[in-house]
């Protein structure tokens, strides 16, 4: 307590240096801190199920066409069910949409069409009710059956108040049929973004092998490793390829752990983040530990009085390392806040990019983390300024002329921690340099679209219009009615719009070309668009004629081919060609060739396409594409059209089309956001750094510059000697850190978007940077050396 006391009293007398480390030393710990609690939620906390370290997601992978995690094909799940011997349960599961009706405005909600087993493997029961019945699965393939329902506990809250009276009973939909059953526990985190579950519908398409559109899940039996499990699928599956060749060639099976694949690529990036704060709080430290070096210097007469009076040199040095641990305890203590609202900054700028956000606390271990960071950096502040006080201190009693010698060697390591810093802002700025370079790489990327002023929403038409004559009637109503409001200059319908939700992928075979062997047929993207959804999006046509009216339910079976299926597999055009497509309808002629589109993002492969007529198809859900000068303001009466069209038919994900390629961008624009104010923070710090060292090393050799001066020196050869000084610290610093990012910006390359980690235009920039911003900060002590009176600085000695 006595020397919390000392300590107190000798920092509250320098309050100018104990602001200052305290303030360093808060935002390298709060930054830290912030981070660590992103790797405490997203790498080190296990997801919220009974024995997560057990449960496994199952996707089918087929390397040679890039398909690595790919969805399931439910006949092929059943095989695995079937010959399994390593999961305790295995589970099946595919994404489903229903629309509820009554109490107001009708509302598309997400779920899950799930195996009654998916509970048990995740080791869930509802907290009232009960899960689904094997009679209620078996009937999920019978059509117009009722549909069991499972709600999560936010949807029960928020749509039906918490009514425990709501189970057993039918809730009001789109086509009547849904009944509730159960009602999932509040702390359940769904895997995605569903809010109830129904079960799976085993009809005659999904038990044969022909289409992959679900995710598979298990829970390994006790003692069995995921290595094991993969093994013994792996061989299931090459039994499934040699029994059926003709869909099941070159397919595989792929087990992770769940924890894996929920976190995903998110592990590298978040290892990314925390090795920057973690340079940027040893810079701080470097800083501090500047000044902490510069006290101690001052203080030298103080602690060698103390000596002279009794106390022994562990006595002294525990006084200086609880003078330490104080400052850093108060950096820390300060950094939790700046923790709280970094937290804040960071999840609303990761969006899509990090997982488990709604997760996100600062719980007891990252408190232990800020607490255990805080004491080491202050144990080692106090080491720092310790380590040369105990030299030869009687010294300063005897006026020996130690302090020359004592302020040189702490000029030598300043500088030694300056050049640290240096090289570290260079590798910061080097990384931030790359990533802007990528950004402005997937800027120029051509879309292939005109997203300006074009507003999109989806809607999901009602069961009853089950055949494509419906639709297609429902469709021209709400075209023509849309198309009829003031500003609207076009409405296109699809199935989907770049850069949101996407559809499917098929194989084919077109006339003319050999049979490919099986497994190697080509693949590409459907989508199925109307009349006015190339106009509407800006997508040229390049050769043939476009899709018209006249295609619809009855008339020929046509289509429309991007340029690169044309080119790539048709070696043409192909307007003329006829097409088998794994798809429905299967035979189908091209009568036009498009535009590339990059549908999957700017920083996606283009790859084949195929555009049905949306009125030759059937599906539940469309997506509304409107180009119109002001389409904000026209969303009132867009819904208010809908009504009139059919009132139970709901209208969601209304999004700008411009606005969703920026937002496609999140996932690699975060890094970008994250680092560069970092880098900048480690430029200020190198350039603190610096000033610093020039400062001390102008004091220290002031009777030299008055020499210089008294024997003819001029102003600048003052500048230029004190400079030079400088430059040589921030090249030397400059070409350690840019050896340092060539091999560090290699761990980047997942970031990048057509440019090399090594790229030598952000290595220099960064390196010029730097060094600039160092013989800045040089400028003002070397100013103020030119103005030395050469009498004065004589006189002192």
């Amino acid at each position: 307590m006595r020397d919390i006391r000392l300590a107190l009293r000798a920092l509250s007398k320098s309050p100018g240096f104990t602001a200052v480390a305290v303030v360093s030393l808060a935002l390298g710990i709060g930054a830290n801190t912030a981070i660590f609690s992103l790797v405490n939620t997203v790498l080190l906390r296990p997801l919220p199920y009974a024995e997560p370290d057990r449960i496994a997601i199952i996707w089918e992978n087929n390397f040679p066409r890039h398909r690595e995690r790919n969805v399931v094909n439910p006949a092929n799940w059943l095989e695995w069910k079937g010959r399994n011997d390593v999961f305790s349960d295995i589970a099946l599961s595919s994404w489903s949409a229903l629309t509820l009706t009554g109490g107001g405005a009708p509302e598309r909600i997400v779920g899950r069409a799930v195996t009654a087993s998916l509970f048990p493997v995740l080791g869930v029961r509802p907290a009232i009710g009960r899960a689904f019945t094997p009679a209620e699965e078996a009937a999920a393939a019978v059509r117009g059956a009722a549909t069991p329902v499972i709600l999560s506990d936010g949807l029960w809250r928020r749509r039906f108040g918490a009514d425990p009276g709501i189970l057993g009973q039918p809730i009001a939909t789109s086509d009547g049929r849904a009944v509730v059953v159960g009602v999932l526990p509040r702390r359940f985190r769904p895997l995605g973004t569903e809010e109830y579950w129904e079960p799976f519908p085993f009809t005659e398409r999904a038990r044969s092998f022909s289409g992959r559109y679900a995710v598979g899940w298990g829970r390994l039996k006790s003692g069995v490793t995921f290595e094991r499990a993969q093994a013994a699928l792996s061989t299931v599956a090459r039994g499934l390829e040699r029994e059926h060749p003709d869909f099941d060639t070159g397919w595989g099976v792929q087990v992770i752990p769940l924890a894996k694949d929920v976190v995903g690529s998110s592990r590298f990036l978040l290892l990314i983040l925390f090795s920057t704060v973690t340079l940027v709080l040893a810079m701080a430290c470097a800083n501090v530990a500047s000044l902490v070096l510069s006290r101690a210097a001052g203080r030298r007469r103080e602690f060698a009085i103390r000596i002279a009076l009794g106390a022994s040199r562990a006595r002294l040095a525990r006084h200086a390392m609880t003078e330490t641990l104080l400052l850093s305890l108060a950096g820390g203590a300060a950094g939790i806040g700046v923790a709280v609202w970094g937290l804040k900054v960071l999840v609303a700028a990761a969006g899509d990019a990090i997982p488990r956000l709604e997760e996100v606390t600062l719980d007891g271990r990252t408190l232990a983390f800020a607490l255990a960071v805080s004491c080491v950096v202050g144990a080692l502040l106090g080491l720092a300024g310790w380590w040369r006080r105990d030299r030869d201190l009687a010294g300063e009693l005897r006026g020996e002329g130690t302090r020359s010698t004592s302020d040189a060697r702490s000029l030598h390591v300043r500088a030694a921690l300056a050049g640290v810093q240096i090289a570290t802002a260079v590798v910061l700025l080097a990384g931030t340099g790359l990533l802007v370079r990528s950004m402005g790489n997937l800027r120029s990327v051509d879309p292939g679209i005109d997203p300006t002023g074009v507003l999109t929403f989806q809607v999901d038409m009602p069961p009853r219009y089950d055949t494509p004559e419906k639709q297609s009637a429902f469709l021209d109503q709400l075209s023509s009615g849309i198309g009829s409001l003031p500003g609207v200059r076009s409405v296109g319908i699809g199935s989907s719009v770049p850069f949101g939700n996407t559809d499917t992928a098929t194989r084919f075979t077109a006339d003319g070309l050999p049979d490919p062997p099986a497994g190697e047929e080509p693949v590409a993207e459907v989508r199925r668009i109307d009349a006015r959804y190339l106009a509407t999006l800006g997508i040229p046509l390049v050769a043939g004629r476009g899709l018209t009216d006249a295609d619809r339910p009855g008339a020929p079976s046509v289509v429309l081919v991007n340029r690169t299926l044309a080119r790539q597999i048709l070696g043409g055009n192909g307007v003329g060609r006829r097409l088998t497509v794994r798809y429905e309808p299967a035979s189908v002629e091209i009568v036009g060739v498009v535009g590339d589109v990059r549908l999957g993002g700017l920083d996606a492969d283009v790859r084949p396409a195929i555009y049905y007529p949306v009125r030759q198809t059937s599906s539940g859900a469309m997506t509304v594409a409107v180009r119109a000068s002001h389409g904000a303001a026209l969303l009132p009466a867009i819904r208010s059209e809908l009504r009139r069209i059919d009132p139970d038919v709901p209208m969601d994900r209304i999004a700008d089309l411009d606005r969703m390629m920026t937002d496609s961008l999140g996932p690699r624009r975060f890094p970008m956001y994250f680092l560069a104010p970092f880098s900048a923070t480690a430029l200020l710090l190198a350039a603190v750094g610096v000033y610093g060292v020039i400062s001390l090393a102008v004091s220290q050799r002031r009777r030299e510059i008055g020499v210089r001066i008294a024997l003819g020196a001029a102003p600048s050869d003052v500048l230029r000697l004190v400079l030079t000084r400088a430059f040589l610290l921030a090249a030397l610093g400059a070409v350690a850190g840019t050896a340092v990012a060539l091999v560090a910006t290699r761990a980047m390359r997942t970031l990048l978007f057509r440019v090399a980690p090594g790229d030598p235009v952000a290595l220099a920039a960064g390196a010029l940077i730097v060094v600039s911003i160092a013989l800045l900060a040089a400028w003002l002590p070397a100013r103020r050396a030119t103005r030395t009176d050469p009498m004065t600085a004589l006189k002192q000695e």
